[in-house]
């Protein structure tokens, strides 16, 4: 069973994840990120500009819906295309395996895509790429990560009835943990040392939902002992742009 504070795909054991030789001495993330100015979008649309990408690219083309063909069933692994929002327009952002596929993705997409009855421009496009090494430090390294489905619905029983803010610290930062080494699996990153992480502060926490799941979404700030590239994910329905974080001050 899966612990109801992880990542839904299986994970190895936090002993695992935290202490092994290394596959390589500085691993490196390819990610993407494509902008299109064209393509108007708020997050309640979200949703309809991933069913959009994803007919453009076709069913039989798992890696940007991760599910198996003919309906059977959902592939557990981490999203390595994501489908965001920033700035009033519509954003794609892969890592890894995912940026071929979005290269090839947009080599053959139309010109326009609709939403919503509305008709967007995928012809105009701000793309940026990175190659970022994936290093642990001795330092503290300073995080902001936005809309952050942390907790499902059990866990945030346990936040409401937990009285103490540190309480509510702990419960946040064993998700972190829990999710920041599901990242490096996802990145082919085995960590040679433990893994750090600590609570800094919780900007706020808001109602929202997921698949039509009351959840609550976090603003915070941590800091942990990994140096990471802005604009991964972390947490739950990072595939529908929860949990986007940044280098924080």
């Amino acid at each position: 069973m899966h612990d109801p504070i992880l990542p839904t795909y299986e994970l190895p054991t936090l002993e695992h994840l935290e202490i092994s030789t290394p596959k390589a001495d500085v691993p490196v993330l390819r990610s993407i990120e494509l902008r299109f100015p064209g393509v108007p979008l708020w997050p309640r649309l979200i949703p309809k500009w991933r069913a959009a990408v994803i007919e453009s690219a076709g069913l039989e083309n798992n890696i940007f819906h991760n599910h198996q063909a003919e309906g059977n069933g959902t592939l557990y692994r981490p999203a390595l295309i994501q489908y965001r929002c920033a700035q009033g327009c519509a954003v794609l952002w892969g890592m890894n395996e995912g940026v071929d596929a979005l290269l090839r993705w947009h080599a053959e997409a139309p010109e326009s895509i609709t939403l919503d009855g509305r008709t967007g421009k995928l012809d105009t496009l701000e793309s940026k790429r990175s190659r970022t090494p994936l290093e642990m430090s001795e330092d503290w390294h300073y995080y902001h990560i936005s809309d952050y489905l942390a907790l499902n619905a059990d866990n945030f029983k346990k936040w409401v009835a937990e009285p103490r803010l540190i309480g509510r610290f702990e419960l946040l930062e064993k998700a972190l943990a829990a999710h920041l080494l599901a990242f490096c699996k996802a990145a082919g990153w085995w960590l040679p040392e433990r893994l750090k992480v600590e609570m800094v502060e919780i900007h706020q926490h808001k109602k929202t939902h997921y698949h039509q799941v009351p959840l609550v979404a976090f603003g915070l700030t941590y800091r942990c002992n990994l140096k990471l590239p802005d604009g991964i994910a972390l947490g739950k329905a990072t595939s529908h742009g929860f949990g986007v974080q940044r280098a924080a001050r």
